[in-house]
C-alpha cells in the first residue's frame, strides 16, 4: 500500500480528511498549452515526472543534492527483471538516461535521445509497481508521444521552479512514509510541496487534495530523510503542467494549528489499526 492507494481504498481516513480539511474551489482555469498528441496518458504522465525532475536539477544544479538525483523507480524495476536479456536491456535504458539526463543538466540541449529516454523510464515503472510491462520494454515509440514531451516542458514556468534555498527531488518522509507503506512527493522547493499532474482536466479532485495535505502530514509526523533540519513547508501546490499553472495553497488558509494536530492524532492511530496491511509499493495516478 501507499499514500494513493491508502486515500483510494480507506473510507475512514477520506472521512478524516474531509471532516478536517475543507477543500476550496479552484477558479476557472486557462486552456491547455500542451494538449496531448497520443492517447498514451498514464504512461506520458509518468514519462514528463522524470523530465521535469531533470529540469528542475538543471535550473537548480547548485541546490540540488546531485547524490539524490538518482533512485529512479525505473532503476529498482530493472533489478527486478528475471529475464536476463530483457535485464540488460532495462539496465542500459537507464544508463542512457543517467548520461542523457547529466549532459540535459549541463547543456539544456532538449534532444529526441533526452525525450525517448524518460519514455523508457516510464515505460520500465509499471514493472515495479504493478508487476507488469516488460513487453514494452524497447518497443516502438509513438512521434507524437516525443512532441507531446516537447511541449510540455514548454510550457514550464521555469521562474516558479527556481530555489532560492532548497531543491528535494522526489522527498521521503522517514517514518511518515514507513506508516503508510511508501510515500514520495514530486518536489519541495523551499517552503513548497509539489504535485504534479498531467491531466487535461483543470480539476482539484478531493483525492487529489488530500494527497497534497498527505504529504505535508507525513512530514509532520517525521522529516525528511537525509535533510536536517527539515523544510518548514508553508505552501501545497499543484502544478497541471498541460495547463502550465502552478495553482497553490497556503498553508495558514487551509489548517488551523489545533485541529490539525487533532487531526495528525487520528491518522496516525488508524495507519496503526491498518498496520497489517503493509508494505506494498508506491504508486502514482497522476494522469489521465
Amino acid at each position: 500500500m501507499s499514500l494513493t492507494s491508502l486515500l483510494r481504498s480507506d473510507q475512514q481516513i477520506r472521512d478524516l480528511f474531509k471532516t478536517f480539511f475543507d477543500k476550496p474551489r479552484l477558479p476557472p482555469g486557462p486552456d491547455m498549452q500542451a494538449p496531448p498528441n497520443t492517447e498514451n496518458y498514464a504512461m506520458i504522465g509518468t514519462a514528463f515526472d522524470y523530465l521535469l525532475r531533470f529540469e528542475v536539477a538543471r535550473l537548480n544544479s547548485d541546490k540540488t543534492d546531485k547524490e539524490r538525483r538518482g533512485g529512479w523507480v525505473a532503476e529498482t524495476a530493472a533489478e527486478q527483471i528475471s529475464d536476463s536479456e530483457l535485464q540488460k536491456e532495462a539496465r542500459d535504458m537507464v544508463e542512457t538516461a543517467r548520461e542523457r539526463r547529466d549532459q540535459y543538466i549541463l547543456t539544456g540541449e532538449v534532444t529526441d535521445g533526452l525525450l525517448r529516454s524518460v519514455i523508457h523510464l516510464a515505460r520500465l515503472d509499471p514493472i515495479f509497481r504493478a508487476g507488469r510491462g516488460h513487453n514494452q520494454i524497447g518497443s516502438e515509440i509513438e512521434p507524437g508521444d516525443i512532441e507531446d514531451l516537447r511541449q510540455l516542458l514548454a510550457a514550464v514556468p521555469r521562474d516558479q521552479f527556481e530555489a532560492e534555498e532548497r531543491c528535494l527531488l522526489n522527498p521521503t518522509f522517514g517514518t511518515g512514509s514507513m506508516l503508510v507503506g511508501g510515500a514520495d512527493a514530486d518536489l519541495i522547493i523551499d517552503d513548497k510541496i509539489i504535485d504534479v499532474k498531467t491531466t487535461k482536466k483543470w480539476s482539484m479532485r478531493r483525492r487529489a487534495f488530500n494527497q497534497l495535505l498527505g504529504y505535508y502530514t507525513l512530514l509532520q509526523i517525521d522529516h525528511i530523510e537525509h535533510i536536517d533540519p527539515k523544510p518548514e513547508i508553508q505552501r501545497l501546490s499543484i502544478y497541471f503542467s498541460r495547463h502550465g499553472v502552478m495553482h497553490t495553497y497556503q498553508i495558514r488558509d487551509l489548517i488551523e494549528k489545533d485541529d490539525f494536530e487533532q487531526f495528525k492524532e487520528k491518522f496516525e492511530r488508524r495507519r496503526e489499526e491498518r498496520r497489517p496491511a503493509l508494505p506494498g509499493k508506491n504508486e502514482s495516478e497522476k494522469s489521465q
